[in-house]
């Protein structure tokens, strides 16, 4: 009796000893897959951005420049611009990788949106003039 038990509790320490050892390998391939989620994101935003971007600051066009430094304001921005991007885009892009990356990017968001301001305004006012703003 006492040997079906030691040959018992031996084949359940092996079981657990494989189970743990499957375990290991499914976080580590996990880990993996998640880094490289998070690089392909970052390729893909990268890769779009110039498109991205145009997106970006139609949508914040028409935000009064106070609002913009608004930390808090802008992330809401971002979230609500982010439905505006293609759907082939949201589809690889997940909102929060989009969100964070235009907050890291943030100043030269801002800096494009300024001249994006400048040159409509500077196009209405030889447009209204009767200047051709193509010259």
């Amino acid at each position: 009796m006492f040997e079906k038990i030691k040959s018992a509790s031996a084949e359940l320490s092996d079981r657990a000893r494989r189970a743990k050892e499957s375990l290991n390998k499914v976080k580590e391939t996990s880990s993996k897959s998640l880094y490289a989620g998070k690089e392909k994101s970052q390729q893909i935003i990268e890769k779009h951005w110039p498109t991205i971007e145009r997106v970006v600051t139609d949508g914040l066009l028409s935000i009064a420049e106070d609002k913009l430094k608004d930390e808090a304001f802008l992330q809401l921005s971002f979230e609500k611009i982010y439905e505006l991007l293609p759907a082939a885009v949201r589809f690889v892009i997940a909102r929060d990788k989009f969100i964070s990356y235009c907050m890291g990017h943030r100043d030269p968001i801002l800096l494009r949106l300024e001249a994006s301001r400048s040159e409509r305004e500077l196009q209405y006012k030889l447009e209204v003039s009767g200047e051709d703003p193509h010259v």
